[in-house]
C-alpha cells in the first residue's frame, strides 16, 4: 500500500505534518562517526550503538529508516566521473557492510540509504543530450550492477528524485529512470523516493523557491503510480509557517484525501 512519509526537517514543525502522514527516520552521517575523518567503515561499536539507537525508537514495525552517508563515492558527476572501478568497489563494500552490520543487531528495523549511494543520483545526467554527460551517464551504468552488492542488503532503496528544472517534462523522466533503476538492483526492496517541494540550494535562480501546486501534484501521482511511498524531505533553514503557507500543502492534503490516504 502505498505511503507518504515525513521526513522534512522544516524549522518549527509538528511532529508529522498532518494526517495521512506517517513518520520517517534519518540517520545521518555524523551518528557513525565520532571524528572528522569518514573514509573507513564506522567502528563496530558505532554500528552497535545506531542499531541501538533504532530500536529504541520504539516506532511502527513498517516505519523506514534511511541512511545518509555520502563521503564514499562511487562515482562523481560535476567534473566528469573520475573514480575508478577499484575505488567504487571499496565504497561499495563498505557501504554493503556497514548496512549489514547495522541489520545484523537490528533485523527488525527497515532501512536502506539515501539516493546518493545509488547510480546517476537524479537522473538528469541520464537523459542530458551533451557528450559530456553522455560519458558521465555511460560510466554510472557501467558500475550499476555494483551497486547491487548494496541492494542486497537493503529492504528500501530512497532514489533521490528532487527538482531541479521547471519542466516537467524533464523531471518525469529523470523520476523514471530513477524507478526502472531501483527495480533493476532489487526486484524485492521497496521503493521510496524522497521528494522536496523546494527547489534545491543549488538550483540557479530557483533555489530555495516552493514548487507549484501543479508540478507538485505531477510528482505525487509519479511516486503513486511507480512506487511505494514517497519521503518528502525539508530543510531546517525554512520555518514550517512558511512551508505550510505554500500552494505544495494544499496540494499534499487534497491528494491524500484523494487517496483515500487518512484511513
Amino acid at each position: 500500500m502505498f505511503t507518504l512519509y515525513d521526513f522534512a526537517g522544516f524549522a518549527n514543525k509538528p511532529s508529522v505534518m498532518g494526517p495521512g502522514l506517517k513518520k520517517g527516520r534519518m540517520l545521518w552521517e555524523a551518528q557513525f562517526f565520532s571524528t572528522s575523518d569518514h573514509s573507513m567503515m564506522p567502528s563496530q561499536g558505532a554500528l552497535s550503538a545506531i542499531a541501538s539507537y533504532a530500536i529504541g525508537q520504539n516506532m511502527p514495525p513498517d516505519t523506514p529508516f534511511c541512511i545518509d552517508i555520502e563521503s564514499w563515492r562511487s562515482y562523481t558527476v560535476g567534473g566528469g566521473d573520475t573514480i575508478s572501478i577499484a575505488d567504487a568497489k571499496a565504497a561499495i563494500s563498505k557501504y554493503a557492510d556497514t548496512i549489514k552490520a547495522v541489520k545484523l543487531e537490528a533485523p527488525q528495523i527497515q532501512m536502506g540509504y539515501f539516493g546518493a549511494a545509488l547510480p546517476m543520483e537524479d537522473g538528469f545526467y541520464a537523459i542530458s543530450r551533451s557528450a559530456h554527460d553522455s560519458d558521465i551517464r555511460s560510466s554510472a551504468l557501467q558500475k550499476a550492477v555494483l551497486m547491487r552488492k548494496i541492494a542486497k542488503e537493503s529492504d528500501i532503496l530512497f532514489p533521490s528524485c528532487y527538482t531541479y528544472s521547471e519542466d516537467v517534462t524533464e523531471w518525469i523522466k529523470s523520476f523514471q529512470l530513477q524507478i526502472d533503476m531501483c527495480k533493476i538492483l532489487s526486484p524485492s526492496c521497496k521503493v521510496i523516493p524522497f521528494i522536496w517541494p523546494q527547489y534545491p540550494t543549488p538550483t540557479p535562480q530557483l533555489g530555495g523557491t516552493f514548487l507549484t501546486g501543479a508540478m507538485w501534484k505531477v510528482i505525487l501521482e509519479a511516486c503513486y503510480d511507480s512506487a511505494d511511498g514517497a519521503a518528502i524531505y525539508g530543510e531546517q533553514s525554512t520555518d514550517w509557517s512558511t512551508a505550510y503557507g505554500s500552494h505544495w500543502w494544499p496540494q499534499t492534503q487534497a491528494f491524500i484525501i484523494d487517496k483515500h490516504l487518512t484511513s
